[in-house]
């Protein structure tokens, strides 16, 4: 009887490491529930988040701007697109907008980078244009991030369109300079 309880004993031990070493093997529940879910976006074609539709409609990119009347250049480029929103059960105040490279480092549309919407009510439309500064070498193999959410992506699905931008097309933008800057105005991007 001493021996069946010692065998039961050290079954016991063996079951709680083999529970201990698979329970730190999983992740957080709390990094689970709050992480952000990626879908892959493509240029033009809709595409449904939890919390609004969007299509990115246009993407372009330049040396130099005019933001609103004020002229700006940048030793990087201007990333600029521009989207429709429409959002599914509250207010778009401000959208989340960053370009990731490769290796996971983001520029996100904060500071001189800027995301412009029309007030947007659910269920209804509307246009947003934004301008991201990166530097032009950290283009290749980058995305374009875009969720609901300017302050928390936490619980929020967000929009991931890989830019797949040529050396062609990034000369013509970082040869668009001065008379050839982009304009981006209150009814949206003139080139």
């Amino acid at each position: 009887m001493n021996r069946q309880r010692l065998g039961a004993g050290a079954l016991v031990l063996a079951v709680l490491a083999l529970g201990r070493v698979v329970t730190d093997r999983l992740p957080d529940p709390i990094d689970v529930l709050t992480a952000t879910v990626e879908r892959p976006a493509t240029l033009r074609e809709p595409l449904s988040l939890h919390s609004m539709d969007v299509t990115i409609t246009e993407l372009t990119g330049a040396k130099s701007m005019v933001n609103l009347g004020t002229y700006e250049t940048t030793p990087g480029v201007w990333l600029v697109f521009t989207a429709q929103i429409t959002p599914r059960d509250r207010d778009l105040v401000a959208p989340y907008a960053a370009i990731r490279a490769p290796d996971g480092m983001t520029w996100a549309a904060v500071g001189r980078s800027q995301v412009y919407c029309d007030s947007a009510i659910p269920g209804l439309p509307t246009q947003c244009i934004g301008r991201i500064e990166v530097p032009p070498d950290r283009l290749t193999g980058a995305s374009l991030l875009i969720s609901a959410n300017r302050n928390n992506q936490s619980y929020e699905d967000m929009a991931v369109l890989p830019l797949r931008v040529t050396e062609n097309e990034l000369q013509t933008w970082l040869a668009r300079t001065d008379d050839r800057a982009l304009a981006l105005t209150p009814e949206g991007l003139e080139p």
